[in-house]
């Protein structure tokens, strides 16, 4: 396994103020719950919050990912430097994050000296296949995708590109290995599924003890895609069977209506007492929403975009977890540049750019996502391109 990053310890301080966690598991309607069944010895019983024991096996794990400081970006080196006059395609979708994806990507190439073709694949299953036909029309030397579709969806286009051309996935929530034209992954099923694990740990460490009922905003166009709220679900019925979760279904084409959905479902469900995400911009305006409604509750999400980091430092938002925006792009352009030197970059760490983000430690400039200092030199010194 390749390593990414180096974590620092965490100070079991910080549990104090990371107030919050996740949820929330998706089945058909527009809402529907889940409650945990006995699975450990740590969890709760007779129908009260996670016990004395689940919260310290929370908390041992939680210090393993939750760093009080940055981390430290370790890219892997190329072996040559990175091919000169590239076109790269990148199929990009039109939430905030992606957006921000596309424009680091935008950074990298022009510092590698290639041309950017940025083709919008929108956020339903018919625009995101309209985008892959563009795709397959006019390639380009490279071509990086960021997964909002189960892939066998949109896999028979990635066959039809040219075998010369690679193709890089960024943040499937599958396993690739049965899609061998997949070259290289960048954030992947493991590190979207540790997220939930340790949201839920978070969730558990954080409760004080008493039950909890989460509400998972999600939109149903990416079930299956994201696995981080089923990790989260199926860690925290195992740590607390008495806690509970469930799905508040909205879409992200018709984001208006988010906010009055989420409100109109904690009135009616007075007990639920986190609110969660798999995308930060499906939160936005949520938060400010519940506060002006009278509704305190602890609200989380990963995938963050400035929006939320907002939202933290006013108060109205908990925590989130970042999702590299920043760095990612790099990652992915570095896998590209190996695979067009025939080189196989080796599988990512699935920890990768794990960061969570409270009050506590809010970056000074919340007007962007986090960004790791220095991340951008350290690639370059590793593609051989810096000193």
């Amino acid at each position: 396994m390749r390593p990414r990053t180096k974590r620092l310890e965490m100070s079991l301080a910080v549990l104090a103020v990371l107030a919050a966690a996740v949820a929330g598991c998706s089945s058909s309607g527009g809402t529907s719950s889940s409650a945990g069944s006995p699975a450990s010895a740590a969890a709760a019983g007779g129908g009260g919050g996670p016990s004395a024991a689940a919260i310290a096996q929370a908390k041992a794990e939680l210090a393993k990912y939750a760093p009080t400081g940055d981390p430290v970006i370790v890219p892997e080196k190329l072996n040559s430097p990175p091919p000169k006059g590239i076109k790269l395609t990148l199929i990009s979708c039109s939430v905030p994050a992606c957006t921000s994806f596309a424009q680091q990507t935008a950074v990298v190439t022009k510092a590698l000296g290639w041309t950017l073709n940025v083709i919008n694949e929108g956020v339903t299953p018919q625009t995101i296949i309209s985008a892959f036909k563009q795709a397959d029309a006019n390639p380009g030397d490279a071509v990086i995708d960021i997964g909002l579709l189960p892939i066998a969806a949109y896999y028979p286009y990635v066959q039809k590109l040219p075998a010369k051309v690679p193709f890089v996935l960024v943040a499937p929530g599958q396993d690739t290995s049965p899609y061998p034209r997949i070259g290289f992954t960048a954030s992947g099923i493991n590190e979207l599924e540790l997220q939930g694990k340790v949201m839920a740990d978070w969730a558990v460490a954080t409760s004080g003890g008493k039950v909890i009922h989460s509400a998972d905003v999600e939109d149903p166009t990416l079930t299956g895609v994201y696995p981080t709220v089923t990790a989260y679900t199926a860690r925290l019925q195992q740590l607390c069977p008495s806690c509970t979760s469930a799905n508040v279904q909205v879409s992200t084409a018709q984001n208006n209506n988010i906010a009055p959905t989420v409100v109109n479902y904690m009135e009616s469900h007075s007990d639920t007492n986190y609110v969660v995400s798999e995308l930060g911009s499906l939160l936005n305006g949520v938060p400010a929403a519940l506060n002006q409604a009278g509704i305190h509750v602890k609200i989380t999400a990963r995938a963050e975009d400035a929006a939320n980091l907002g939202d933290i430092q006013a108060g109205l938002m908990t925590s989130v977890i970042t999702s590299e925006v920043n760095e990612e792009p790099w990652l992915a352009v570095g896998g590209v540049a190996m695979l067009l030197n025939g080189q196989k970059p080796n599988p990512v760490d699935p920890i990768g750019v794990f960061h969570l983000i409270t009050k506590a430690n809010l970056p000074a400039n919340t007007s962007q996502v986090y960004t790791v200092p220095g991340y951008e030199q350290e690639y370059l010194k590793a593609w051989g391109l810096s000193s």
